[in-house]
């Protein structure tokens, strides 16, 4: 739980986007929040000030999904920054994620483009992106 805390501490500090208009709906968007069915909700932190956003994805369930898709705001390389189902964090780390994912063109979540990977069970995801 150290490892954890510490490492969204981290996040905290080193992205503009998770603090600096914090008070204000144009620092975040919902990507998903209506996938009640699944329990899966997926948003995005903006700030103007910096050229770096964060994609969030949170699987609410027990259920793993192979080949999830989440529609994204820029067509290009997405980083991996935290997966809470690391080894590393107290989790199974039986569900591994790329580092490095290319957005690929398709209609995803009312958006023109998406990434794909598998979904951990239980699981939060946080990919850094570039304007």
């Amino acid at each position: 739980m150290k490892k954890y805390v510490g490492k969204l501490l981290e996040m905290y500090r080193h992205y503009k986007c998770l603090y600096e208009i914090d008070n204000d709906w144009g620092g975040f968007e919902w990507i998903n929040a209506n996938d009640a069915d699944r329990s899966i909700y997926s948003f995005l932190r903006k700030c103007p000030s910096s050229r770096k956003g964060l994609v969030f994805i949170l699987n609410m369930t027990p259920v793993k999904y192979e080949n999830y898709r989440v529609g994204v705001p820029v067509n290009k390389r997405y980083k991996l920054v935290l997966n809470s189902t690391d080894k590393e964090y107290g989790g199974f780390g039986d569900t591994p994620v790329p580092e490095l994912i290319k957005a690929k063109k398709g209609e995803c979540d009312f958006r023109d483009q998406y990434i794909e990977f598998d979904l951990p069970a239980y699981g939060g995801l946080v990919f850094e992106f570039t304007y």
